[in-house]
């Protein structure tokens, strides 16, 4: 039987305890990842799996950033690990909270500015 890595173990712990991530990313890489009432959404990165309720997201890429995705994604890789993985989805939500995006509302609101700036 194949031991986990305790980092992997870990990992493993922390998202099984996880209240469920309900957005997914990379359905632009991995068609089935979204489910039946979602839509994959282009987010300028992996795309993201979201209702129609849902805010469009949209990430502000540098080449740092750039370089930084190709990194988690060769680990996660080297780990065998699949855009189907739990510990892959909570890995991305976690490194994306960190990338400047935009958000706009999926239904245009009375204000002049449906646009959010975050980072």
């Amino acid at each position: 039987m194949q031991h986990l890595k305790p980092w992997r173990a870990l990992l493993l712990l922390t998202v099984l305890c996880q209240p469920g991530i309900s957005d997914k990313y990379g359905c632009l890489f991995e068609r089935k990842l979204c489910t039946r009432d979602q839509i994959c959404s282009d987010d300028g990165l992996f795309g993201q799996c979201r209702t129609s309720k849902q805010d469009l997201v949209q990430y502000q890429v540098t080449l740092p950033i750039q370089k930084r995705m190709q990194e988690v994604l060769k680990q996660l890789i080297l780990q065998d690990l699949s855009w189907q993985d739990d510990i892959t989805q909570y890995i991305l939500s976690k490194e994306l909270k960190r990338v400047p995006h935009t958000t706009h509302p999926s239904r245009p609101k009375s204000s002049p500015s449906n646009a959010h700036v975050s980072q």
